[in-house]
């Protein structure tokens, strides 16, 4: 069995998204000194690797702790997409005759039908883009590739569980319909993924696990990781 921690470390002053509150670890008491060490930490918890709820844009959506375990792990679908730079990731349902397609000159990406594996319902779906190696530059929050609401639509027609993605948001920033149109649907959203360009290339049977805080609110950073049968 092997797994993969596609999670971000929690550090003082680490990277936040921007307006969001700073990020900082302190400690209060120390072992060397006072015989234990006790730390003190500040966040939002949009901070890092974490989950979006519902109760995020909706007063009456679900909230952290209302996410039941089993839903937070189950099979990954997922998508490459790594030639995007921001630009909305355009997934193609392979079942429709009315295939979209990328016109020239326009900022839609069109996604192969062989670039990803057939979403089903119930699936976790995990888009790769490889952002996160620009974590801590100045670009990582401004300039993320992102979904386009084609792209929501089509995850939410298949009634997937969960999205994750290896960038700060599946919106652009200063927008939130994405946000919006998938937590309505009750689909949560992992973001701040780390790793992806790790998974080896047709690995199979792929299983998620994103693991919050039960806290009463509307996110939580998260230990996400994957497995797989070697």
């Amino acid at each position: 069995m092997k797994i993969l921690d596609l999670s971000q470390t929690l550090v003082d002053k680490m990277p936040v998204f921007p307006q969001d509150p700073d990020f900082s670890l302190e400690e209060i008491l120390n072992s060397e000194k006072d015989g234990f060490t006790i730390s003190l930490i500040k966040t939002g918890l949009h901070t890092g690797t974490h989950i979006d709820s519902p109760y995020h844009f909706y007063s009456d959506g679900r909230k952290i702790d209302e996410i039941k375990l089993y839903e937070l792990i189950g099979p990954l679908n997922l998508i490459d997409t790594t030639n995007s730079l921001n630009k909305p990731v355009n997934i193609l349902d392979n079942s429709s005759k009315d295939v979209l397609k990328a016109k020239k000159g326009s900022s839609y990406r069109q996604i192969n039908v062989s670039e990803f594996k057939n979403v089903k319902k119930g699936d976790i779906v995990v888009v790769k883009t490889n952002w996160s190696k620009n974590w801590g530059l100045n670009n990582y929050f401004t300039q993320n590739p992102y979904l386009s609401e084609e792209s929501a639509e089509f995850l939410i027609k298949k009634e997937i569980t969960g999205l994750g993605i290896d960038a700060p948001s599946v919106d652009t920033l200063g927008k939130t319909l994405i946000h919006e149109k998938l937590l309505l649907n009750d689909i949560w959203i992992v973001e701040n993924l780390k790793n992806l360009e790790l998974i080896p290339h047709n690995t199979e049977n792929l299983e998620f696990f994103c693991i919050p805080l039960p806290i009463k609110c509307e996110a939580s950073p998260v230990r996400a990781f994957i497995k797989w049968i070697i």
